[in-house]
């Protein structure tokens, strides 16, 4: 009987954190994430994720639950209710297509036998169809489009088409540690909720802090491609759409996003350069490197894969919020010196850690 205390107490108060942390929307998300982390189905396996192995892939339908949920509970709690509010906060259609882009993740991480090239090909279709049905989001007035004379409609589209799709391939190959991708979403709904308030960001906020803190501190459930699908798509529609309303510039996102977008262009320059085939899976991204040197350091598995999720999280996404919320800054120039450093400093941080894992292995 004390052994069986002793194994919960860690669970125990990790339940209280997050619960004191986020109240009642923190206490739905906990409940999600506990029931569907001992599920004995949507189980990781070693072949298919870099970092982890023999863990639930089922952390995105738990924040996607506590979003529904929560949001379903907080306008009930401020009588906001009605079926208008309901369809506004709930029924948008770029919450609508995310999820619809999700349940492509949803059945991978359940049968973990689609083909890369099935996935992104179902992938471009909803991609598509998104589009079509939410053509304002359009950037038709960014530009560089201006400047190449790309003022075709149609182009424009199969831009942002290539855009959209790159991107949730990206924010998927950055579900490989711990809290990693669901910090970096936290972050960029933490400043556009400062932007548009809705119930909906505040409960996807509280959703995806409760989470990070489950998936750091015990490693027991992690995004799965439902999640980084879902949370990448959404990102992306909004991020098009933030554009439009907030006439915000663009690299004031691509700053925020900045360790999805340099695994993307990194991965596609390697692989071009060594004649790989672009969609074949692999580990070596800048997180899998940076997990080896924590191991290397002395610190047990899932330490170190907390350490790398946080670390990585903390040293990049952190300065554009820093920069949004404190130096208040909003010209075009400055983001775009901020994404531009912040690549550099990546891509540097990424030849040493290549280097050190060449000599260990020589070693």
């Amino acid at each position: 009987m004390e052994s069986i205390r002793n194994d919960n107490y860690p669970e125990i108060i990790l339940a209280l954190l997050i619960i004191l942390s986020t109240g009642l929307n923190g206490l739905i998300a906990y409940f999600f994430l506990f029931t569907l982390s001992r599920l004995n189905c949507g189980k990781d396996s070693h072949s298919n994720h870099g970092l982890v192995s023999g863990n639930s892939r089922l952390g995105g339908v738990a924040i996607i639950c506590s979003l529904i949920f929560g949001t379903i509970i907080n306008l009930s709690m401020i009588k906001q209710l009605t079926l208008s509010n309901f369809k506004s906060e709930m029924m948008d259609l770029i919450i609508f297509f995310s999820l619809l882009i999700s349940s492509i993740g949803l059945t991978e991480d359940f049968s973990q036998k689609l083909s890369s090239i099935n996935r992104l090909a179902l992938l471009v279709l909803m991609v598509i169809t998104s589009l079509i049905f939410m053509n304002e989001i359009l950037p038709l007035s960014l530009n560089i489009f201006n400047i190449y004379n790309l003022d075709s409609t149609p182009i424009i589209f199969v831009i942002s088409v290539v855009m959209i799709v790159g991107f949730i391939n990206a924010g998927n190959m950055a579900d490989g540690a711990n809290g990693l991708f669901a910090l970096i979403a936290t972050f960029f709904f933490v400043m556009l909720y400062s932007q548009y308030e809705s119930v909906s960001f505040l409960t996807l906020i509280v959703g995806l802090v409760s989470f990070s803190l489950y998936n750091i501190f015990t490693g027991k459930i992690f995004l799965g491609d439902c999640g980084s699908y879902f949370l990448s798509s959404l990102i992306a529609f909004l991020s098009l759409k933030a554009y439009q309303d907030l006439n915000l510039p663009i690299f004031l996102f691509a700053s925020f996003l900045i360790y999805p977008c340099f695994e993307i262009v990194r991965t596609i320059l390697i692989r071009f350069i060594s004649n790989a085939p672009i969609m074949s899976p692999d580990n070596l991204h800048l997180h899998n490197y940076l997990n080896s040197y924590y191991l290397s350091l002395g610190f047990r598995s899932h330490i170190a894969n907390s350490l790398t999720g946080i670390t990585i999280a903390i040293s990049t996404s952190i300065f554009a919020l820093f920069s949004f919320f404190i130096l208040e800054r909003r010209d075009s120039g400055f983001w775009s010196y901020l994404f531009f450093s912040e690549f550099i400093l990546l891509t540097i941080i990424y030849m040493l850690l290549l280097k050190k894992n060449i000599v260990d292995k020589k070693a």
